[in-house]
């Protein structure tokens, strides 16, 4: 059969592939436009069998963009710069979901949608529709287990209602490893377990066996008492694995290779996998060239493999507890196309590697790894909290491209940010020279094009901060105040009586942002904000008002944090005109700022330390405080307006946070005279 040479140019990624068959022998190429590439050769059954395969691969690759050179693939002039960002359509369900690695699984008409990549099904009623998923791994059933259940020969862990007799078909499951029958009412008796190899749990809360019952079937299976739960723990011996590279590939492929198998430094080079659940022990084994697809990693360990030149497409990582699973892996040229999870390539070698259309949920490792000449295109769930580390890492010669889901840039669009900014520390301490190119995706649909580095925040570390006098905090709910005189917070009782329409509370919690009576006299009820009940409360340099802050902020430093804020409030002006909510009376020169459940009677000693420019928090509980006016006795106005450095309306957000609203607390004029 002739050479078949296919190629691949979308203004940034430059590539070919090839393919010929001889017999039954499959020889592949392929690399970046004008390389050697690198080259795998594979032999199956029969020439038919290779044909097959020739056409399937041809037709993917089609699939994805290649085309015949000279109708529509092109050649570059010169290096490109940047790696393009993904090109496959994202998927509805996400590769988690259909992985069955998470916690959660699709039900069962979005995992139809995926019959070839679904390994789990949750809440599914026990229609035979779940036999055209061939590989299910994880099932959790709304109904009864059906009597062709052993049909599923991938299952690993069945979750269901149980009838009094368990089906014969169960007990024919090779793979079976957790079931779980609580709440099957009818279910009275485990006989049979015995003949699941590989099952290790079996859970039975809430039926009709008694603990008499279970210490009965523990004593006749083998079995001990789980610790916790209502059931029976096994410890099967899974038979040894082949040695033999051909044994190993074709009984991963079959789905008979035992879960948990020790592979360790097995020759598996050149091999293809696909549809494999790969929870073996490969650390220092030899995967060069080897190709994975739509395979779901979980609690494998491969440390020290030798992974050049392999090639994960459409594939799931989930990392053990102990180490991550390439961590000092030899991994030059390997190609990641579309897989999600825990990347954990920490100290591996990945030069020239390709990560592409990766997840927009993956938690990528590139800690201390020789990461020289790496290509990757990454849309993150988000521009701030996206797991990505690469300090220390060696990406000199990189070509890296970041941008954030079409989900996300749904939520961008609504909230008609005027700048945003990316979070870049995972670089920090990474090494970089002038052919390093790391490129942004513009996150304000208004921008012209990717930046290689993030929107400046729109302050100045040496410019003017404002003054933290205290911080307040609602216990469990958003930030909202009584603000009144000192003197008249007095009269305020808090909560009292709840059934008393006329208690403090009660009257508040009717109350909107307005004027609420307090004794003879009265005050305002304001609602702060809702983001993250609490605020600081803050006095800007040259002026005499106070502001609270209605933020959600993100860096867990403390200090780093509350100088970041500070900065913000110190430089941002007020954009918008203020709206007046209320005025107040201050004939003390001291506010009263407490929650409205608390009363208003503060300690001598704390009226006593609210002196002029001082706030006084009550140290306990944190939401009371007095706030010692630089004004003096007066009229206060209370306003809020939108809390950002630029004009415009709603919610702002930058690379520390988002604002709502500052509330602000300003002297307007002096009391009046009394007559």
């Amino acid at each position: 059969m002739p050479l078949i040479h296919l190629e691949l140019s979308d203004g940034a990624s430059h590539k070919f592939w090839e393919i010929k068959r001889t017999g039954s022998t499959l020889k592949t190429r392929w690399g970046r436009i004008g390389t050697a590439g690198q080259e795998q050769t594979k032999t199956l059954s029969t020439p038919e069998a290779a044909r097959k395969e020739h056409d399937k691969l041809v037709a993917s690759k089609k699939q994805k963009g290649y085309a015949e050179a000279g109708t529509g693939a092109t050649t570059p002039t010169s290096k490109p710069t940047a790696v393009a960002a993904p090109t496959r359509a994202p998927r509805t369900v996400s590769l988690m979901e259909l992985s069955g690695l998470g916690q959660m699984g699709p039900e069962l008409p979005a995992a139809l949608a995926y019959p070839e990549r679904t390994h789990f099904v949750q809440y599914a009623d026990a229609t035979k529709k779940l036999l055209k998923i061939p590989r299910i791994r994880k099932l959790q059933l709304s109904d009864e287990m059906p009597a062709w259940i052993g049909e599923l020969k991938s299952l690993r862990t069945l979750i269901c209602t149980a009838p009094a007799k368990l089906p014969a078909s169960l007990l024919t499951l090779p793979h079976l490893r957790f079931l779980h029958l609580d709440g099957s009412d009818e279910l009275a008796s485990l006989d049979g377990l015995g003949k699941l190899r590989a099952l290790e749990t079996v859970t039975c809360g809430n039926t009709a066996l008694s603990e008499e019952d279970l210490a009965a079937a523990a004593k006749k299976l083998g079995a001990t008492k789980t610790s916790f739960l209502m059931g029976l723990d096994f410890k099967p011996v899974p038979p040894k694995p082949p040695r033999a590279k051909k044994a190993i590939v074709a009984a991963m492929n079959a789905d008979t290779l035992p879960d948990e198998s020790d592979l360790r430094g097995v020759d598996l080079s050149g091999a293809t996998f696909e549809h494999v659940y790969v929870t073996h022990d490969l650390r220092g084994a030899n995967l060069a060239n080897t190709v994975w697809r739509s395979c779901d990693f979980e609690w494998c360990k491969a440390a020290g493999a030798d992974l050049t030149g392999a090639t994960f497409d459409d594939c799931y990582f989930s990392s053990g507890m102990s180490e991550p699973l390439f961590e000092k892996a030899k991994a030059r040229g390997v190609t990641f196309i579309a897989c999600g999870g825990d990347l954990a390539l920490a100290r591996a070698d990945v030069r020239d590697a390709r990560l592409v259309e990766l997840e927009s949920d993956v938690r990528l490792d590139l800690t201390r790894a020789d990461a020289r000449g790496i290509e990757m295109a990454v849309s993150f769930v988000s521009e701030k909290e996206h797991a990505f580390e690469a300090k220390g890492a060696d990406l000199r010669g990189a070509r890296i491209h970041l941008d954030v889901s079409a989900g996300r840039r749904a939520e961008l669009a609504k909230k008609k940010t005027a700048r945003l900014a990316w979070k870049t520390d995972h670089f920090a301490g990474s090494k970089t020279d002038k052919t390093t190119r790391i490129e942004y995706a513009p996150l304000d649909a208004r921008s012209a094009g990717p930046t290689t580095r993030p929107a400046q925040p729109m302050v100045a570390d040496d410019g003017p901060a404002a003054k933290i006098l205290g911080t307040m905090y609602a216990p469990n709910a958003g930030l909202w105040m009584i603000v009144a005189d000192a003197d008249v917070a007095e009269a305020w009782r808090g909560s009292v009586d709840e059934n008393d329409p006329r208690d403090d509370f009660q009257r508040a919690l009717c109350a909107d942002d307005e004027r609420i009576s307090i004794g003879t006299g009265s005050g305002v009820c304001v609602q702060v904000g809702s983001r993250s009940g609490w605020s600081h409360i803050f006095e800007r340099e040259g002026e005499a008002d106070v502001r609270l802050l209605d933020a959600s902020v993100r860096d867990e430093d403390r200090a780093k944090r509350d100088r970041a804020i500070a900065l913000r409030v110190g430089q941002w002006p007020l954009t918008t005109k203020p709206v007046r909510i209320g005025k107040v009376l201050c004939p003390s020169g001291v506010l009263a700022l407490l929650l409205p459940f608390r009363e208003g009677t503060f300690p001598a000693a704390m009226r006593k330390a609210a002196k002029p420019g001082v706030a006084v928090v009550e140290p306990n509980s944190y939401d009371r405080a007095l706030v010692g006016m630089k004004s003096g006795p007066g009229i206060y106005e209370v306003a809020r307006c939108p809390f950002r450095p630029e004009k415009g309306k709603g919610d702002y957000e930058d690379e520390l946070g988002e604002y709502g609203d500052v509330l602000i607390i300003s002297y307007v004029d002096r009391l009046p005279a009394k007559k």
